[in-house]
Order: C-alpha cells, then structure tokens, then sequence
C-alpha cells in the first residue's frame, strides 16, 4: 500500500475511537458495554490532477475548483508591446476553451491589423462579448495562453498588419485655430506718391512739384463680415476724392467657400476675358483651409517582411530617412516639382539586405486631388470708370462661371461660361500628367450679335524632368493654337452703331521651346513662335536665352532675338539683364 493510503487508514482508525477511550496510564479499562464494531473509513486519494503545491491558493486566496468556469485577469501584449490587463474566460478542464473579452482586446488590435481582419473578428463575438483564441488563429494571428505565467501573448504576422501610412508633409487641421481673429479688427494703409520735374520739353510749363497723390485701403472685420475699400485722393485746383472698389465680404471656413457683394474682381479660366462687374459671387477658396491637401497625393505602397530602415530620394536628393515596421507600407504626400519625377526608396532591413524600389511620378501645377472640386461663380453688372468717377451699365446683366473636378492623380476637367444679353462663350478645359509629359487643353466657343459663332482651341504639352536620370536638366514643350475669324472673347464695342470686333490676325499659332544645362553652369535655351496669317502675311519670332546664376546670389541672362511681320523690316535685339 502507499504511504499516503497507509496514513489515511491510520487518521481513519484514530477517528473512529470514542473521546474517552484512552485509559489512563497504569488502569484497566472499566467493564463496559461494548460499543459495535464499524468498518474503518479511509479517505480517497486526492485527484491526481490538482498539485500538491498551495500556489493557487496562495495567488487566488481560495481553494482550486475542480469544475466550472473560471474569469481572471490577466496581464497582455501584442507583439511583445504591454497593452495592461484583460479578463479571459475558461473551463476548468478544458483549458483549450479560453475566450477574451472582446472590447479591450478589439480596441487595441484596431490599431495594428487589417480593417477586413478586424471585420471577421468582430462578427465572430459570442453572446457573452467574448473571442476564442480559436478564432484569432483561424484569421491569422498568433495567440498563446501561458498556464504558468498566467500571461496572454498576440502576436500579428506581417501580412495581417495595417497599412502602415506616413505622411511626408504634417497637416495639423488644430493649428488653425492657433490664434482666432478678435471679434472686431481693422486697418488703414495710406499710399503715396510725389513727382518733381526739372524739365519738360513736350511742355516747359508742366515742371516742378506735380500734385500730390494718395490711396487709401481699409477694411474693418465683425464677426467675420468684412468691408473692404478704397478710395484716392489727386490734388488739384479743386482737390478730388474719388471711390474705388468697395465689398463685403464673408468666408465659410468649414466648406472652404468666400462669397463677396458689391464690386467683384472676377476670376476666370480659360479663355474667359476678366471684366470688373458689381454683384455677387461665390467661390471655393482653399486658401481657407490651407492645411488640405488639394493636389494629387503621391502615393508608393509596398510591402516589409522585417523592420527595416526606408531611405527615399527624389530626381537623386535624398528627402526622408524613415523606420518602418513589418507590413503593408504606404508613403505618401512627398514634395515634387512639376514635371516627370523619379522616385527611388532605398530598402535596408535588420540582417543587413538592401532592397530598391523606382517608381515615376508625374505632377502638373494645375492638377486636383481626386473629387476636389474648384469653382467660381459670379453674377453681376458690368462697372466702368469715366474721369475718376465709377458707373454701372445695368441694362447688361452678365454671368461669368467656372467649375473644375479632379477625376483621378493624373486627370482633371473642367468646364466655363461666360454670357451677358450681346456675346456668349462656353468651353471645356483639362489636364493630363503622363510619365511622358504633361498635356493640357482649352477649347471654347463664342457667339455674338450680328457676328454669329466662333470656335478656338489650343493644346499644350510640356516635358519638364530634373534629377540624375536628366543629368543635363532638358526641358521642352510646344503649343499649338487655332482661333477663329469670327471668335471674340471680350466685348464688342460700337461705333456709329456698327458692331467693332479686332478680327484674330492668325488663324494657327505654333510655339515651341527648349531648354538645357550646356557648361560652366550656363542655361540655354531657344524659343520660337510662327503665326499663320489671315489676310496678311505670316509672323514669326526667334530667341536664344543664356543665364548663369553665381554663388552669391547674383545671376546674369543675355537674350538675343529676331522678329518679322512681312510687312516691316525684321527686327533684331539683344537684352541683357543682371539680378
């Protein structure tokens, strides 16, 4: 038998004898009834499973139940970073079972897995708010449960990892309110101007001090409404003050929007021709909002098996040194010049392999980030000044709009018009970025009273590459344009009653340009224009540019160019120009 049967049968027979059953020494026992004899009770022999050691108890301050359903807490981590404490849940004797509480462990985990990962965990939470370790391995992710160390350990491979997104360029929206505008504000800001002659020979009289002239601008601000004006002053036999433009203005800074009433400086496009009107307009501004981005986002994704260290050059100039962690990368909004850039990252993990991505980007200056829209609305009267005095023609109620969308990184579109009751014009413009170059394009149509349509079109391309695949930083581009006889994109004006209109002297326009590095630090370049005549002879002009810019900040250009008409005597100049 064991020792410890043997000693549970001893504890079991001391047990079943009576109190007092112990003579005295030296003394027989009294002659008594026999009590009745009764089997010997031996206890069990503890289950094999529970262990002799108190630890349990000693953690817990309460004896291990064989059976049930236990909750502790429990310390955690994901990928060895402590995350605290959570609750887990299991059955006694199946500890495989182990389920954790869903909210903790979820919250943390959004922040490192894929969003499609994390959909799956969630719909897989049982009515009891809690998550097996079954399901987080059957998704990807390592889970272990240490039954010693009472500890939790997730571990999120490399290909379950969130898009790890960096940003080159911070925008930190909260910087706008930095410092708000007071309720009230203003200013004043006076101009002036004197001239002295010493001698006039056009007219001997008109000599010595000229009048005195002055401009004055103001604007004052309540509550983000805003008068803005000006007026001058010319000193005279009888001194004059006359008004200039006045408005109100009021910005919506959430919406990036800027409506303004009163005298308008009005935006245009394209070939709409700018013509001061007084009314209204509305625009989207994002000067508003300067911390959105506007442009299209470069974007460079690939993928990390180790953490590595991510060097990235642009056309060669190294701009950022960056340390990743294993996973999906995504580099993004890094500054390049227009044109055709390239884009190298140089990929150096922790055992010391070096990795090399090149990517091409191309950018144009007027390029919109996708779904960012651009407007301009006006509605107005048109406003002429006469001898200083301001006038307002509102027989001749006048639209002028123009609205551009970026349809995607490399395209965007956009449409104008332009309409009062005597000439109408509508267009469509856009602009393409290629690895090939950057192409736009304008095309319009005009119509007006007794002159009838007219149709122009102009199509640019540009190639603009800088970096140590162009080492010597060549540039060119050409520009082809078609106007039609009867196409006008500014007013007509009357005489006698007889519509005017200056006829387009060319009905083709040809441009072209090149430019490049030669030597000793000197630029040149050539450009050229021919214009096919309408009605008269053919155009053309030709320059050669040199310029070289020194150490010290001082540059120098030399231009030499030649022109001719068919008409007048060709003409040759030369123009140089130090800065």
């Amino acid at each position: 038998m064991h020792t410890k049967n043997i000693l549970s049968a001893i504890a079991s027979l001391l047990f079943i004898l009576p109190a007092n059953a112990q003579a005295p020494p030296n003394q027989a026992p009294s002659p008594t009834k026999p009590e009745p004899t009764t089997t010997p009770k031996i206890a069990p022999d503890p289950p094999k499973d529970q262990p002799e050691d108190p630890s349990f108890e000693q953690i817990f301050k309460r004896s291990r139940t064989t059976q049930g359903v236990q909750r502790i807490i429990v310390p955690w981590s994901i990928d060895t970073q402590t995350q605290g404490q959570i609750l887990v849940v299991f059955s006694t004797d199946n500890i495989s079972s182990l389920r954790v509480q869903s909210t903790t462990l979820l919250s943390n985990l959004a922040e490192v897995i894929r969003p499609e990962i994390l959909e799956k965990l969630k719909a897989a939470i049982d009515a009891e708010k809690n998550l097996s370790l079954d399901v987080l391995r059957e998704n990807g992710l390592k889970a272990i449960f240490d039954e010693r160390r009472l500890e939790l350990f997730i571990q999120v491979p490399a290909a379950q990892r969130k898009i790890n997104v960096y940003n080159s360029q911070s925008q930190n929206p909260d910087a706008a309110n930095a410092i708000l505008p007071s309720p009230f504000s203003g200013y004043l800001t006076i101009r002036g101007s004197e001239q002295f002659i010493i001698s006039n020979q056009l007219n001997g009289s008109d000599t010595g001090r000229q009048p005195l002239n002055l401009n004055f601008d103001t604007a004052l601000n309540w509550n983000g409404w805003v008068v803005e004006g000006n007026f001058s002053f010319l000193e005279r036999a009888q001194p004059s003050l006359s008004r200039g433009d006045f408005r109100l203005v009021h910005d919506d800074l959430d919406n990036a929007l800027r409506y303004v009433a009163g005298d308008l400086a009005v935006p245009v496009v394209g070939y709409q021709s700018s013509k001061p009107l007084i009314g209204l307009t509305v625009a989207r501004n994002y000067g508003l909002q300067p911390y959105l981005i506007t442009r299209p986002v470069s974007q460079y994704e690939f993928f990390l098996e180790n953490p590595s260290r991510v060097e990235v050059f642009s056309n060669g100039r190294l701009v950022q040194t960056l340390r990743l962690n294993a996973g999906q990368q995504d580099i993004r909004n890094l500054s390049f010049s227009s044109g055709v850039n390239d884009v190298q990252l140089i990929i150096t993990d922790d055992v010391g392999r070096v990795q090399r991505l090149d990517f091409a980007n191309a950018i144009a200056a007027n390029l919109l980030a996708p779904n960012i829209q651009q407007f301009a609305y006006s509605f107005g009267f048109p406003n002429t000044t006469i001898n200083g005095q301001k006038g307002y023609d509102w027989s001749t109620p006048t639209l002028v709009a123009s609205h551009r969308m970026g349809l995607s990184n490399i395209l965007t579109l956009g449409g104008y018009l332009q309409a009062d009751r005597n000439q109408q014009l509508v267009g469509i413009e856009g602009v393409l970025a290629t690895a090939l170059g950057n192409i736009g394009w304008d095309a319009a149509l005009s119509n007006a009273n007794q002159i009838g349509l007219g149709m122009a079109a102009r199509l640019r391309y540009d190639f603009i590459k800088t970096g140590s695949n162009n080492p010597l930083d060549q540039t060119f581009g050409f520009t082809v344009e078609h106007r039609g006889a009867n196409f006008l994109t500014s007013n007509l004006t009357t005489t006698n009653g007889i519509n005017n209109f200056p006829l387009n002297p060319s009905w083709l326009d040809l441009t072209t340009y090149y430019q490049q590095k030669l030597f000793w630090g000197i630029t040149g370049g050539v450009n050229c224009r021919y214009q096919f005549g309408r009605d008269r002879p053919d155009s053309y002009q030709i320059a050669l540019n040199l310029g070289k810019s020194f150490d010290n900040g001082v540059g120098m250009t030399v231009s030499l160019s030649e022109s001719g008409d068919g008409i007048n005597p060709k003409e040759q100049r030369a123009l140089i120009r130090a800065s």
